[in-house]
């Protein structure tokens, strides 16, 4: 185990025989369609602020929506789709968060850092935790989401992203722009503030979580969890012959 990552953390937080089968046994499973449209969303806003940052304008609105159209068609290719994803209506649907993102967000964004990437080291351990920041602005860390609805100010001052984000740039201002993908797209900027406490508790929390990782100790999801169920769990079928 010689790096983790925030993904892995949360995903050993919600259900420990998921990690298992995917960084244990190497279980790789196809991404749903929701990961391959927020994917490709994520993509052309780092693109676009890549271009800021070093040509001090975005990329046009209608380039930036081709270049979706063209990310999406490539990695919808190894996508398994529930019933209720359509493709014609994903990528419509991923045109309109880009059109909203370059309009309300866009455009009055100076970005200092794009994709910055990190490592931290676990005193006394062999592993450590990498990652990258999505975006530093002079207003603060900023991490994209895509979205089914809109966050509450909770899910902001729970995650463990933004405070390891906080930890690393030393920067106490944090939050998401997350575009949410309602009929009419839309796009919702919340913030927190992290101050060091914070930031240093939850780099703790998550050598204990690794400490677990390591002694191998992986928890099915509590029964009646969202998580466990075929709907949202890949390895649902797998899991459920493995216990028996």
């Amino acid at each position: 185990m010689p790096h983790l990552s925030v993904s892995q953390i949360n995903m050993y937080l919600r259900c420990g025989l998921q990690y298992f089968y995917r960084y244990v046994m190497g279980m790789k499973l196809p991404p749903a369609g929701a990961m391959v449209l927020g994917g490709g969303v994520h993509k052309v806003i780092e693109e676009d602020y890549k271009e800021k940052k070093e040509k001090g304008q975005n990329k046009a609105l209608s380039e930036k929506q081709d270049m979706f159209v063209e990310e999406f068609k490539e990695r919808i290719k190894e996508a398994e789709l529930r019933e209720d994803e359509k493709p014609e209506e994903m990528e419509k649907q991923g045109v309109g968060l880009i059109k909203v993102h370059h309009e309300e967000v866009a455009i009055a964004t100076e970005p200092l850092e794009v994709e910055q990437p990190f490592e931290i080291h676990f005193e006394g351990k062999d592993y450590s935790l990498i990652g990258r920041i999505d975006l530093v602005t002079i207003e603060g860390v900023i991490d994209h989401k895509t979205a089914s609805r809109k966050f509450n100010q909770n899910q902001v001052e729970t995650d463990l992203q933004l405070p390891i984000y906080s930890f690393v740039t030393g920067i106490n201002d944090v939050g998401f722009d997350v575009l949410v993908k309602t009929k009419k797209p839309a796009v919702q900027k919340i913030r927190a503030k992290c101050d060091e406490a914070k930031a240093k508790r939850v780099k703790a929390y998550i050598a204990k979580v690794a400490e677990a990782i390591e002694r191998q100790v992986f928890l099915p999801a509590q029964p009646g969890s969202w998580v466990c169920s075929p709907k949202w769990c890949g390895y649902w079928e797998i899991c459920h012959k493995d216990l028996g």
